[in-house]
């Protein structure tokens, strides 16, 4: 198994790895890159420590835009379409993996081919109970042990 755990679909936490982890993983990235913070940030207030529960409350509560990235000027500008991009990363992140688009499909709609599917849901996962890894909150440079590197498996 490869990857950084922030980034890996539930999935990976079972025995069977469907195809669409990808795509979990690239919701993931693109709500990273328009929020401008980390999927698991421990720097926000309890209940915003993971991204994709912030997200789930704006969705629920029609606050997409407040999603973005506020340092990001050229985001700022144009937030209609962010807001789209938004949609589709909701779309990648979906609790069930059977209703993920391909990755091609994910392609189509950033091309401006194919819009994002109209009727989403916002029930992604929690990861709270399933990410146990502990947190080195230490000043120290020096490597984490292997515990700190080795999730449940």
């Amino acid at each position: 198994m490869r990857g950084t755990p922030r980034h890996m679909a539930p999935e990976w936490l079972t025995s069977q790895i469907p195809e669409k982890v990808d795509v979990y993983s690239c919701g993931i990235v693109v709500m990273e890159i328009i929020s401008g913070r980390k999927n698991l940030d421990y720097s926000q207030p309890e209940g915003s420590t993971q991204l994709i529960t912030a997200l789930q409350g704006k969705a629920g509560n029609g606050q997409l835009k407040d999603m973005i990235d506020e340092n990001s000027d050229d985001m700022s500008l144009h937030k209609e379409e962010v807001v789209e991009v938004v949609k589709l990363a909701m779309w990648c992140l979906r609790s069930d993996k059977n209703r993920r688009p391909a990755m091609s499909l994910v392609v189509k709609v950033i091309k401006g081919e194919r819009d994002v599917e109209a009727n989403l849901d916002y029930n992604f996962f929690d990861l709270s109970p399933a990410i146990s890894v502990p947190v080195c909150r230490s000043n120290s440079s020096a490597p984490p042990t292997t515990s700190i590197l080795s999730a449940p498996r």
